[in-house]
């Protein structure tokens, strides 16, 4: 069977001896997990996101005597303690056989929003009292496992980064000597990596340097992570990935999680897409993109950064002095840009392409369709519209950003399209 080899377990029951030859059982497999007694007091300070396996045992302490409706009640609000709203699909594994209950508090997580993917009843006693039927409960987990399938695409994606992540601090931390220096030859070792990131524009906060650094590190992580992939990772052995039918909101939804991010930095970054107020520029643009007739509502004008990102982390962005006071004088850096045009579609994507001129096809750049205020949209940027524009006209009404794969191939059909010739074969 395969469990989530980065903490995402979580066993509750009161009674430890009962539940101690399964902890025994996960320790001797390398499996990590966390033990709640059930006391709500004893339970995390906030919910636990990634948590993908819960052992619950129904019975636990101050529920004695209690009606099913109270201990149901009680079971819910233990979950809701320990299972965020973020944290993605989970497995109940149920102590009891009673249907009831298990209906009721399933029902119950569904109205709490933490509702698990799939759950199965076992008798406690029949599996672990005693240790007695260990290998039988594994048998019974093994072959419920081999029926969640689609769920153990997540936990076994989860296991090979967790095993690409030792793998790469096992690699790179041998790069130092065990010994007295250790500490400061690692410490030595980041810094190294961030001063490589940032060239001379450096800095004294200590976090940002970390966290310069790590963005080297998170490179090469990425190479150990492939590779891995590539050469261990395998499929549910009863499960197979087969073409089926996925809504359009789903595909807006998809683009959205893969391609766009928000921007948690306190300045602009590159990718990030700006709404605009400016008609006549936005006219000028649906005139280029969308025939005379079908021009749809409620577009809205934007600007995308594409100054390379180490021209912002290495200090190399152009710099202008700008009279900000009769006395007062400041650097003001630019920022390349290229504009685009933003709005919610109407129908499917093949019948919004419709819309669009034949002409200047190779100045067009779409992306989309995406998941924006709950409805699908497209983002059609306009490669002609190169321009520059100062930092400070940046730094309101960020819609989103985007993210590497996509900023870097916009990035690239920018540059071709800027160093286009053009051809004139005669016909």
């Amino acid at each position: 069977m395969s469990l989530p080899e980065g903490g995402g377990i979580v066993l509750i029951d009161d009674v430890m001896d009962e539940v101690w030859p399964l902890m025994e059982t996960f320790g001797k497999k390398g499996i990590p997990y966390m033990y709640f007694n059930g006391d709500p007091e004893n339970l995390p300070a906030s919910p636990l996101k990634g948590i993908r396996f819960i052992f619950l045992d129904i019975e636990l302490k101050g529920m004695q005597g209690q009606n099913e409706k109270m201990k149901i009640s009680g079971l819910v609000q233990r979950l809701k303690q320990i299972i965020s709203l973020e944290n993605g699909p989970y497995v109940i594994i149920f102590w009891t056989q009673n249907d009831k209950i298990i209906k009721d508090v399933i029902t119950g997580c569904e109205t709490a929003s933490i509702k698990p993917v799939y759950w199965l009843d076992l008798e406690k006693y029949k599996y672990i009292k005693d240790g007695q039927g260990l290998d039988a409960l594994a048998k019974k987990l093994d072959d419920f496992i081999s029926t969640t399938n689609a769920f153990q695409l997540y936990v076994e994606w989860e296991n090979i980064v967790s095993s690409s992540s030792k793998q790469f601090v096992y690699d790179f931390s041998s790069h130092v000597e065990m010994g007295d220096e250790w500490s400061n030859d690692t410490a030595s070792l980041f810094y190294k990596l961030y001063a490589s990131f940032v060239k001379e524009n450096f800095t004294t906060d200590k976090n940002e340097k970390f966290r310069c650094a790590c963005h080297v590190v998170n490179r090469s992580f990425l190479d150990v992570l492939e590779s891995k992939t590539t050469t261990e990772l395998m499929a549910p052995s009863s499960f197979e990935l087969k073409q089926g039918t996925i809504t359009e909101d789903t595909t807006a939804k998809l683009n959205t999680s893969l391609f766009l991010t928000d921007n948690i930095f306190s300045r602009p970054v590159t990718g990030c897409v700006f709404l605009e107020d400016n008609p006549s520029i936005l006219e000028g643009i649906k005139k280029s993109i969308f025939k005379a007739s079908k021009n749809p509502e409620n577009v809205t004008l934007c600007k995308i950064i594409l100054t390379p990102q180490c021209d912002l982390v290495q200090d190399k962005t152009i710099k202008v002095s700008d009279k900000v006071s009769d006395e007062k004088k400041e650097d003001m850096i630019l920022h390349r840009i290229v504009y685009g045009i933003f709005y919610p579609m109407t129908s499917n994507y093949e019948e919004e392409k419709k819309n669009l001129h034949d002409r200047a096809k190779d100045a067009r750049y779409i992306v989309g369709p995406i998941w924006h205020d709950k409805k699908r949209w497209l983002l059609i940027i306009n490669l002609s519209t190169m321009s520059i524009q100062s930092e400070s006209c940046l730094r309101d009404s960020v819609l989103f950003v985007l993210q590497k794969d996509i900023l870097f191939d916009l990035q690239s059909e920018a540059s071709k399209h800027v160093n286009r010739l053009g051809n004139y074969l005669l016909s």
